[in-house]
């Protein structure tokens, strides 16, 4: 019993070291672990102070720019426009009477040139010269009616006188109508009205035959070109018969749509009526030949769908002679327009606009200032502002990235004209 007791014992002994020597191990691996962390706690505190350091240097670091300097606008707007050259006087001749046609003119071709008055068409003649010598002998018939009428009325107011004398020497009171002779003298006036609008009626049909023999003959209204015709002789005609179409080539013009931003740079008078002189060009061949123009109206009306508000411009002959004093109509051609003074605005290179119309304009301590603009128009190189900037600012032309306000720049030389678009920084 007692060894059995002293073997428990001992065992209990080495139980109770085993378990000191693990809580030993644990707390030894636990004060490892503790250093560890504290290790790299402060390893990542040495590694990371040296870049956040190197990022406040590059955030304090100025960044090289290219710029521009703003400068005041000069003369007056130039505006480019497009259209077809038209003729404002077009006519159509049509047939109006019937009949058969028997002369043609050789010049009414298409294409063709005819002059005011001239003689293009003729139809057969003899039946209206005839209607008309009919209307005038019945004229004659009329006028020799209306002098019977009034000479028989002349001869019952004779008789009525006469009657009332032979009455006065009786001196028997008041006479009679019949004996007045009122009922005739009546009748004679009914004669002599109806006789006399027998011969304003006759006068009329007159005047209607003449007509209708006048409009056997087709003249020219204006010096004109020919469109087209569509007319062969020995064709019988009815009123309404299209003949041929002409138009002048002394009244051109040409439609010129326009964007509203370039319209309301337009001239206008004290009125309000737009104005302005406007040079037209167009190409033939290898030819570019140029005419002088003058605004002469406008359209009355906004374009909805491409927004555009148009501008009627009559188109001017150059000096000199030939065919080509005057474009063609149909002729595609390119319009300048000078508008009205921009010297009230300024003028900033596109490549400076961001979006949004801003830009950064570099401030006298050469930071970044950001500025929204007033855009009054713009094309691929420049943009006019009104408000924004001031005439001798500096705009940036090199497209930072992160830029923000206030941050410091060091500006390159201005960019001349010609130079090379500014690089884009990666």
């Amino acid at each position: 019993m007692s060894s059995l007791k002293e073997t428990e014992e001992s065992f209990e002994n080495l139980e109770t070291e085993r378990r000191q020597a693990l809580h030993a191990v644990m707390s030894f691996v636990a004060v490892l672990a503790i250093l560890g962390g504290l290790f790299l706690v402060v390893w990542f505190l040495v590694i990371s102070k040296p870049s956040a350091a190197k990022k406040t240097d590059e955030a304090k670091m100025a960044r090289t720019v290219e710029v521009a300097i703003v400068e005041p606008a000069k003369g007056g707007a130039s505006i480019s426009a497009e259209g077809v050259v038209e003729s404002q006087r077009v006519v159509t001749l049509t047939a109006e009477v019937t009949g058969k046609l028997v002369e043609v003119s050789p010049n009414l071709v298409a294409g063709g040139r005819v002059r005011e008055g001239e003689i293009l068409t003729a139809i057969e003649s003899a039946d209206y010269r005839a209607a008309l010598e009919q209307t005038k002998a019945a004229k004659e018939r009329a006028l020799s009616a209306v002098a019977d009428a009034e000479l028989a009325l002349q001869q019952e107011e004779a008789r009525r006188d006469q009657a009332l004398r032979d009455w006065q020497k009786l001196g028997k009171g008041k006479p009679s109508e019949l004996l007045s002779r009122v009922p005739q003298i009546a009748s004679a006036e009914a004669r002599l009205a109806s006789a006399r609008a027998d011969v304003e009626s006759a006068k009329a049909e007159v005047e209607r035959a003449s007509r209708n023999l006048e409009r056997t003959i087709i003249r020219a209204p204006f010096d004109a070109v020919v469109r087209q015709e569509s007319v062969e002789v020995g064709a019988v005609l009815a009123p309404g018969t299209t003949l041929a179409t002409l138009f002048s080539e002394r009244s051109l013009e040409v439609e010129l749509p326009l964007k509203l931003e370039d319209y309301a740079l337009l001239r206008r008078d004290e009125n309000g009526r737009v104005f302005g002189r406007v040079v037209l060009q167009g190409t033939l061949g290898t030819r570019t030949i140029q005419w002088p123009g003058e605004i002469v109206r406008t359209t009355g009306e906004v374009e909805r769908g491409a927004l555009t508000a148009g501008v009627v411009v009559a188109i001017e002959a150059t000096d000199g002679e030939g065919e080509l004093r005057l474009p063609p109509p149909g002729m595609f051609v390119r319009a300048e327009l000078t508008g009205r003074s921009l010297e009230e605005n300024l003028v900033v290179p596109r490549e400076a606009v961001r979006e949004g119309n801003r830009v950064a304009v570099v401030t006298p301590s050469n930071t970044i200032d950001y500025r929204d603009l007033q855009v009054v128009r713009s094309n691929a190189t420049e943009v006019l502002v009104s408000e924004g900037v001031v005439a001798g600012e500096r705009v940036i032309l090199t497209r930072l990235a992160g830029a923000v306000q206030g941050m410091e720049v060091e500006v390159e030389e201005p960019k001349q004209p010609g130079e090379p678009k500014p690089r884009e920084e990666q």
